[in-house]
């Protein structure tokens, strides 16, 4: 099968990460095209090359390259999967984006427009169709993969301080300002406790500020996925709060790292890890149970039972991206197309 991939492998973006691991363990047989990293003459050409010779278009997102994809893919009669990271109409809602109404009405034309949308767990399948009833029964999932890793436990540094993590920056869906203040709940009770805060300052955050200010949280901006996992490693507890999280890896790198993880009832990642009650939030607008559960973690480590639990084998990115091109394959008409 001759696949053209439109979407970005650069950097550390959780979507990026996603659409290298994918196109990195395409199965062998096929052939994908690639725009990334090109001019934009040059990217034109290879869209114009590639829809022309490809099976299926596989697009992240929309936009002008990808729409002229879709138009010579369709004229050909040739499928159109669309992978779907995120629900943008719901991120800027809540992340106050500033996405025109324009911009929220194309990717909804773009997702209708697919024959086939993917996304990366079945809890954002679900919700996908319950923010837009027209995807009902043209919407599947393929889990993101996982490289398989050792597991080494935490770095011992000789801070006696417990030290929380969380990922995202000020972004509003990830509801770190509740984890803010279940910090400063732990703080009037006594605890010597740090906020560290991987991920840019997007908006401000008065909670978070606060925490910076009085020496008891430290932003660390954007870190490469090594200096990510190297920082968690001083951490005890990794909190994903989210309000929404497609997926997660990051809960991924914090196990690698050694250090415990807290997550939403909101997370997609859940569904690859064996996790216990104990190791979610319920309701993640509600500081006390963050503070009650990052207390309770610090006194009984997962880290070391969800390792343990994991099947690097049926969770590998050979997996999901052979699940992926199957999904495609399917849609195409045939499982096996050349």
């Amino acid at each position: 099968m001759r696949v053209l991939f439109i979407g970005g492998i650069s950097g550390n973006s959780g979507p990026a990460n996603a659409n290298r691991g994918f196109v990195e363990h395409w199965p062998g047989e096929d052939e994908i095209f690639l725009l990334d990293g090109k001019g934009k003459a040059r990217k034109l050409l290879a869209l114009i090359a590639g829809a022309f010779k490809s099976d299926v278009v596989l697009t992240t997102g929309p936009g002008k390259l990808d729409s002229a994809a879709r138009t010579i893919a369709k004229v050909r009669g040739k499928a159109v999967i669309g992978f779907c990271h995120g629900y943008a109409p719901y991120e800027n809602k809540v992340n106050d984006l500033g996405m025109s109404a324009a911009e929220v009405e194309s990717f909804a034309a773009w997702l209708d427009d697919c024959d086939l949308v993917v996304t990366n767990s079945a809890l954002q399948m679900r919700f996908l169709v319950d923010q837009q009833p027209s995807l009902k029964g043209k919407v599947a999932y393929a889990h993101l993969g996982v490289e398989p890793f050792s597991w080494k436990g935490r770095e011992r540094t000789g801070d006696p301080r417990l030290i929380v993590a969380v990922s995202g920056g000020t972004r509003p869906i990830k509801a770190n300002e509740v984890v803010a203040r279940a910090i400063g709940i732990l703080k009037d009770k006594g605890v010597d406790v740090r906020l560290d805060v991987y991920g840019r300052r997007y908006s401000p955050n008065d909670e978070l500020d606060e925490l910076v200010r009085d020496g008891s949280g430290t932003y660390l901006g954007q870190a490469s996925h090594k200096e990510f996992i190297q920082g968690l490693r001083m951490s005890s507890v990794f909190v994903m709060n989210s309000r929404r999280e497609s997926f997660g890896l990051s809960a991924l790198d914090a196990i690698e790292a050694g250090t415990s993880v807290l997550l939403s009832r909101n997370c997609g990642v859940a569904e690859v890890l064996g996790l216990r009650p104990s190791d979610f939030i319920d309701d993640c607008e509600d500081a006390e149970e963050v503070a009650e559960k990052i207390m309770a973690l610090r006194q009984a480590p997962n880290a070391e039972r969800i390792y343990k639990g994991l099947n690097f084998s049926a969770l590998s990115w050979r997996n999901s991206s052979a699940r992926l091109r199957d999904l495609s394959a399917a849609v195409a008409g045939a499982e096996r197309l050349r």
